[in-house]
């Protein structure tokens, strides 16, 4: 399925001051930014478009720029494994141009998204002019790595109600945006979902969150979730 591209010149300057504050290229002069601008597409995608699938080729680097993503993995059956969500901000699809392989899992938008991207000889073109770029996609990486580990112990060792405390307290303070009642997780966040995510059932999760609803600690909204007592979800993540 092809994504349709739309003009940079949009939102062009609110583009490149995020590109120039951004962690994986506020080592590159002016001029480097420039130059991803020019060679770079800004994507138009619609809620539930795929923009990688997994064992695809890794022929572009993407940022996201506004949206949700969600990473996952279909079974032959159709079941979907997901693995994380990623907001504004957050690179994707470097695995595969840093090592050759394909994609290793699927990007599916949540809803709607704008997503920048660069494609590989453009971005091969940085990597040989400033190698300083190298370090920071290792960093990058390395800081997935530190995620994933995360993930894997918490999965072992916490029980759910840990895992989903700790996970909407991760939310809150990524994508929250503080109200007079709250906290609000400005993400999408279907039940299912967040069952699929930690490995639960969809009844599990709801009985959960309306336990935590009654208590006080949070509000659950259509798709969305405010945290109304940070200090007991807090203590509820250990």
């Amino acid at each position: 399925m092809t994504i349709p591209a739309t003009s940079l010149a949009c939102d062009l300057p609110s583009i490149r001051h995020r590109l120039r504050q951004d962690t994986l290229l506020n080592a590159l002069p002016d001029v480097a930014i420039d130059q991803v601008l020019g060679r770079g597409q800004l994507l138009r995608v619609e809620a539930g478009q795929t923009v990688h699938s997994k064992q695809a080729r890794s022929d572009h680097l993407y940022r996201l720029m506004s949206g949700m993503v969600r990473l996952s993995s279909a079974s032959a059956e159709g079941r979907e494994a997901i693995y994380s969500y990623l907001g504004p901000d957050e690179w994707f699809g470097h695995i595969g141009l840093v090592d050759g392989g394909t994609r290793t899992h699927d990007i599916h938008a949540c809803g709607p998204c704008l997503v920048f991207a660069l494609g590989r000889s453009e971005l091969q073109r940085l990597l040989d002019h400033y190698p300083v770029l190298y370090r920071d996609f290792a960093l990058l990486l390395c800081r997935q790595m530190r995620v994933s580990f995360a993930m894997l112990e918490d999965r072992s060792l916490m029980s759910l109600e840990g895992r989903l405390a700790k996970h909407l307290l991760a939310l809150a303070d990524a994508y929250g945006i503080d109200g007079p009642d709250g906290r609000l997780i400005d993400l999408p966040l279907p039940q299912e979902a967040l069952g699929q995510l930690l490995h639960a059932s969809r009844q599990t999760i709801n009985r959960k969150l309306a336990q935590w609803a009654r208590l006080g600690i949070i509000q659950v909204r259509y798709r969305r979730i405010l945290v109304v007592d940070r200090a007991q979800l807090a203590s509820l993540a250990g």
